[in-house]
């Protein structure tokens, strides 16, 4: 009986994550102009804002993702759905992401944010250091 209760719940599970159509897929979208303080004061809100492209009409945002690798680093990567059966539009679009941080520790954060790949096709990320007194 326990075999089958989690048969269930793995298939009920698995029929709830998205599944993109045939002629979607998805990709990593490089971020650049990132704003951010070189300090702050513990418990300070601020604003940590960028800029992505969207490269034409097939590209529409699918995600903003930032995970924290560890207790002071922030990891944040765009992702765009892209539709690989229409035929697009040439419409260049640059759009501005913003989240608000508020540290409660004083220390040092760091941030990258995924900047693309080099020739070997590792991702490569803008690093910054936030100082938080």
């Amino acid at each position: 009986m326990k075999i089958y209760m989690i048969l269930f719940i793995s298939l009920l599970i698995s029929s709830c994550q998205l599944d993109l159509a045939d002629n979607k897929s998805l990709e990593k979208i490089p971020i650049f102009d990132v704003q951010i303080p070189h300090s702050l004061s513990v418990n300070t809100e601020k604003t940590i804002s960028f800029k992505y492209a969207l490269v034409n009409g097939c590209y529409s945002l699918y995600e903003v993702e930032s995970i924290f690798l560890n207790e002071n680093t922030l990891v944040t990567t765009v992702f765009a759905e892209v539709d690989d059966s229409d035929i697009c539009t040439q419409e260049y679009s640059e759009q501005i992401h913003s989240f608000n941080f508020t540290p409660t520790v004083a220390q040092t954060y760091y941030f990258k944010f995924w900047t693309g790949q080099n020739t070997q096709g590792d991702d490569q990320y803008e690093e910054f250091e936030l100082v938080i007194e």
